[in-house]
């Protein structure tokens, strides 16, 4: 995991531990520990929902305890930094944009600076008020949902990236 972290402090300038929190025991998805980019837990080795696509797979199919962290990405623009984790009431899917060749990676990196403390911060203060959570961002789509104890739902279709005023959003609830 070295590499990963190594990559996350030339990305961000901070170490990984300090922005995110890491799950025990992950394993690389491509290649050895020592050069791999991308881990994640043993069920996110055998399907690892790196695609748009397949997050409607991810919701309906990502056990409890998936959890994948780190770089990945093909062709020329489509490099991203995905962050997921699924538990008994959560199921979050990140695909940040990051490292594509057309990017201003500087900018993006400020965004996602910026994007995971509000949003950790958010999901802390629904942790045990909400029955599910369903958060998704990819590559500048965003999708939130959130089922509250009474059943009702809340819906917030827009990625909250580069503006993640979840409280204004979810201003019902927090």
């Amino acid at each position: 995991m070295n590499k990963l972290k190594s990559a996350f402090i030339d990305a961000f300038g901070v170490p990984i531990e300090q922005i995110l929190p890491l799950e025990k025991n992950l394993i690389p998805i491509e290649g050895n520990p020592d050069d791999a980019l991308l881990f994640g837990s043993k069920s996110a080795a055998k399907n690892p929902h790196l695609l748009d696509p397949p997050f409607m797979e991810f919701i309906a199919s990502a056990p409890g305890g998936y959890s994948l962290v780190g770089f990945w990405g093909y062709g020329a623009n489509s490099y991203a930094f995905y962050y997921s984790i699924v538990s008994s009431w959560k199921k979050v899917w990140f695909r940040l944009p990051y490292g594509g060749v057309y990017s201003d990676n500087k900018s993006l990196a400020n965004d996602i600076l910026k994007f995971f403390p509000k949003y950790f911060d958010f999901q802390e203060k629904l942790s045990g008020k909400v029955k599910k959570l369903i958060a998704m961002e990819s590559m500048g789509d965003g999708y939130y949902k959130i089922l509250l104890p009474d059943d009702r739902t809340l819906e917030v279709r827009e990625s909250l990236l580069r503006n993640p005023d979840f409280e204004k959003k979810f201003d019902r609830i927090v």
